[in-house]
C-alpha cells in the first residue's frame, strides 16, 4: 500500500490521508500490548466488534480510528464522532473512507434508507457536523472510487500538534 514505483505516486505520500495510514501501519508493527492477538491481526492492533457507541472504556484510548464503509449506517454521525474524539488521544486522527465513493454511496442510500440511513457529508457538511466538537478537517477527499475524511483531535491550547500533525503540518497548505 505504502510503496511507490513512479514521482506521481511518491507525491501522493505526501497528504494527511496516507500519513494516517502510515501511522496506523507503524502502531501495529510496533505497540504492544497484554491482550493476545486476535486472529489474523497484526501485534499491537486492538479489535472489538459491536456497536461503536457502546465500546468498553478498557480498552483505553487510540491513536487513529477508522470508519470504512460504515459512516452512512450509523444512527447517529454526529454522536459517533464525539465518541471517536474522546477515545482519541490528543492528536488523534479519523479516517472515514467508502472505497466506492461518496456518489455510489448517495444511491445505495436511496436505494435502501432504512439499511443506510445518511449519506456520506460533502465538504460543507461534514464541516457542520464537527463544528463544536474538538475536531478539526485535516483532508479531504471525494473521488469517484474513493471517499475519504480525515478529522483530527485538536490538541487544548496548541492545535495540531501530535508526531503525525507536526511530520505532516507543512503539507496541509
Amino acid at each position: 500500500m505504502f510503496h511507490t514505483t513512479n514521482s506521481t505516486q511518491q507525491s501522493e505520500l505526501h497528504s494527511p490521508f496516507l500519513c494516517v495510514l502510515s501511522l496506523i501501519s507503524q502502531r501495529a508493527q510496533t505497540c504492544h500490548t497484554d491482550a493476545p492477538p486476535c486472529p489474523a491481526v497484526s501485534p499491537g492492533v486492538r479489535t472489538w466488534c459491536g456497536d461503536f457507541l457502546q465500546l468498553p472504556a478498557y480498552l483505553g484510548s487510540a491513536h487513529a480510528i477508522t470508519m470504512n464503509a460504515v459512516f452512512g449506517n450509523l444512527p447517529d454521525p454526529r454522536e459517533a464522532l464525539l465518541k471517536a474524539a474522546l477515545l482519541l488521544q490528543p492528536g488523534g486522527y479519523i479516517l472515514i473512507s467508502h472505497p466506492m465513493g461518496r456518489a455510489w454511496h448517495t444511491q445505495l442510500h436511496k436505494d435502501d434508507p432504512e439499511i443506510v440511513p445518511h449519506e456520506l457529508p460533502d465538504r460543507a457538511a461534514l464541516q457542520q457536523l464537527v463544528a463544536g466538537l474538538p475536531l478539526q478537517l485535516v483532508e479531504y477527499r471525494d473521488e469517484k472510487e474513493l471517499y475519504a475524511a480525515v478529522l483530527q483531535v485538536g490538541v487544548p491550547g496548541l492545535g495540531l500538534g501530535s508526531e503525525l500533525g507536526i511530520a505532516c503540518r507543512g503539507l496541509l497548505a
